[in-house]
């Protein structure tokens, strides 16, 4: 869904609390691992004001469950937090933990188009939510919707939804659908926002769910924006796969000649968003990416290798790189062109020796 977050993201990026990162760390950094730690920061704050987007508001009588509270007043709502887990892309296990642990029985939106894949769930308050934001994007029908699924215990229906600093109540559809109320931002049009709703309201907890396997991501995409339909159709289902986007692939390099591996920061975490005067105060908030190894040193000179023999010593490529590890020995590498009209090469990668061979796809 597109909200106008530019000017609130660019002060609360100005405000936000950041840990001070050792000079000699920041040095050794390469230029893609900054731009996308910068990039993740970004998104930390960013999807605060993504969970706030309907509005932040309080009231008179306004139930605290949680850390959670929702208004609703007529076609209006407004929501309020203090924590919440995100993630961007998420694969299957990455979704089940978000909602696993939700204070009700969560029926997911059914009744997308084809091709309707998630781009990012936000679970709040963090680790136990009772109110879910999912974001959903299709790029042949042109739909970006994100529905909030909410803990009817955390709304308090009626009352004044008051204008806050932050941000303004949004105009909303909403329905229950089993045990949840359901949001949606009225930048669906109504029929369309109509037949999700009939569809959700004939569904099932565990029939959401299955339906909503295919949309997810079965990859890990590192950067972004990604390929990531087209390298889904290249990964092996054996071994782990990673997509890098151009401006990692230009970093390859100097992380191979400093031995160090590409990171995993897609899964962000806020903590402690405190309020003044209404407005959140994210120079109090406190947040962080987990860091895991995605593609380990030797991955990342396996690729390195690949960019010298496709594109010459300078190893760079107008293209992101598919990377997968079937067992000890190999890595398996796919260079996918940004111009839809080249080819996706593959390439495989001895693990001890580091030589290249060029393979059918």
């Amino acid at each position: 869904m597109s909200f106008d977050f530019s000017a609130k993201g660019r002060s609360a990026r100005a405000t936000i609390a950041v840990p001070e990162v050792p000079l000699n760390a920041i040095r050794a950094r390469s230029r893609a691992a900054r731009a996308h730690e910068r990039t993740m920061r970004i998104a930390a704050v960013c999807t605060a004001l993504v969970v706030v987007a309907l509005g932040a508001g309080t009231g008179a009588g306004a139930k605290l469950y949680s850390t959670v509270r929702v208004w609703v007043s007529g076609e209006k709502a407004s929501i309020t937090v203090s924590s919440f887990d995100g993630v961007r892309e998420p694969t299957s296990a990455e979704f089940h933990d978000a909602i696993a642990h939700a204070t009700f029985p969560v029926v997911l939106p059914v009744g997308l188009p084809p091709g309707t894949h998630v781009t990012h769930v936000f679970s709040t308050p963090a680790r136990h939510p009772s109110a879910l934001v999912i974001s959903y994007v299709n790029d042949r029908t042109g739909l970006k919707a994100s529905f909030v699924l909410v803990d009817p215990k955390v709304v308090q229906l009626g009352g004044t939804l008051l204008r806050m600093q932050s941000a303004s109540p949004r105009d909303v559809y909403d329905w229950r659908a089993g045990g949840e109320l359901v949001l949606l931002p009225k930048t669906v049009p109504a029929a369309e926002a109509d037949r999700l709703k009939a569809a959700m309201q004939t569904a099932t907890p565990d029939g959401t769910l299955r339906a909503t396997e295919p949309m997810l991501a079965t990859i890990s995409a590192l950067g972004g924006p990604n390929r990531l339909e087209l390298a889904e159709r290249y990964a092996p289902r054996n071994g782990r796969s990673a997509l890098i986007d151009r401006n990692q692939t230009r970093s390859v390099a100097a992380l191979a000649a400093q031995g160090r591996p590409f990171l995993d920061m897609r899964v962000f975490h806020v903590t402690d968003v405190p309020y003044v005067n209404g407005a959140p105060d994210y120079a109090r908030a406190h947040g962080w990416n987990a860091r895991t190894v995605a593609i380990p040193p030797g991955g990342v000179r396996a690729i390195a290798a690949v960019l010298r023999s496709a594109r010459g010593a300078g190893g760079d490529c107008a293209c992101e790189v598919l990377f997968n590890q079937p067992n000890a020995a190999a890595y398996r590498i796919w260079t996918i062109p940004l111009s839809p009209s080249a080819d996706v090469k593959a390439y495989e990668v001895d693990a001890r020796t580091l030589a290249v061979v060029s393979r059918s796809r």
